[in-house]
């Protein structure tokens, strides 16, 4: 005969049994509580109630990765010379680099004559024109804030307003 040792098993006499209803045991834990409070009913009440009611997920709001801005952003450059040599960051260093050395009339024309074109097109967005561009939803207020930043740059302003007219980014291949 095989024997069961059950007194083997532990029991945590801890826990109420009384009911397996979480919501009616955390009602009874509370009427028990406000009779008798102690810092052990009170801890049980804690942990019923996260359970019961958990706190609500963080939602994350909904934005665009870094590729697809690019895409996009990328678009609106191919059609304007001016805001291709904008964002271009090789001329941008290319311009810092040779300002120390040349006058600036001499490095404006060796970069005319360099002529960077989209093959090695370096894209260097602007922080805030980045951010802007990752909202999913954007609102006027933000549009009109950026646009205010570069109001003396036409071109940076039609970037910022098609960013914002746009409803959705087209697939990337």
């Amino acid at each position: 005969m095989v024997s069961s040792d059950f007194h083997l098993l532990k029991v945590d006499d801890n826990n109420d049994n009384s009911t397996d209803n979480l919501k009616r045991k955390y009602e009874k834990l509370l009427k028990s509580y406000k009779k008798n409070p102690t810092q052990d009913k009170l801890s049980r009440i804690n942990d019923i109630k996260n359970v019961l009611y958990p706190p609500p997920p963080f939602i994350r709001e909904k934005c665009f990765n870094k590729k697809k801005i690019d895409a996009s952003v990328m678009r609106y450059v191919r059609n304007d010379n001016i805001l291709r040599k904008q964002l271009d960051s090789r001329i941008w260093t290319s311009y810092q680099i040779l300002s120390n050395i040349l006058p600036s009339e001499n490095v404006q024309m060796i970069i005319k004559m360099c002529g960077f074109t989209l093959k090695n097109y370096v894209l260097d967005i602007p922080k805030d024109i980045y951010l802007f561009a990752r909202i999913y939803y954007k609102n006027k207020e933000e549009k009109d804030k950026i646009s205010t930043l570069y109001k003396k740059n036409k071109n940076m302003v039609n970037l910022i307003n098609n960013l914002h007219s746009q409803k959705k980014f087209e697939k990337v291949n």
